[in-house]
């Protein structure tokens, strides 16, 4: 995914974003806090691609069920199946990544949620 501040453009995939409290909350470990970029200091809001949470649900559902059945499986079929499973969910993870994600933004800039909206 494009990490690049929507505000100033800066290139954001390898630095640590700060964050501030959120209006209405106390500065010290505030309930409700606000990503900003380092550079600009802009309100920046993390954007989920629509497959990236379909895929962890996709996954995530037999891994919960594998982890459930370990007690009734064989030592053998269990580690077989946990290892095909991760390695099928790491290769369309990456075709993923490659065909849709690559060029998706991971930050938007940030609207609050009490903010109007335009209909």
């Amino acid at each position: 995914m494009k990490s690049d501040c929507p505000y100033c453009g800066t290139k954001l995939s390898r630095r640590l974003i700060p964050s501030v409290p959120a209006p209405g909350e106390r500065k010290f470990l505030p309930s409700q806090a606000i990503q900003v970029c380092p550079v600009c200091h802009g309100k920046l809001a993390t954007h989920v691609h629509a497959s990236e949470m379909l895929l962890g649900c996709l996954f995530g559902v037999p891994f919960v069920w594998l982890m459930d059945s370990r007690a009734v499986l064989q030592p053998v079929v269990f580690l077989c199946l946990s290892a095909g499973l991760l390695i099928i969910g790491m290769v369309v993870g990456l075709v993923f990544h490659f065909k849709y994600w690559r060029h998706a933004q991971r930050y938007k800039p940030y609207v609050p949620s009490n903010a109007p909206t335009r209909h």
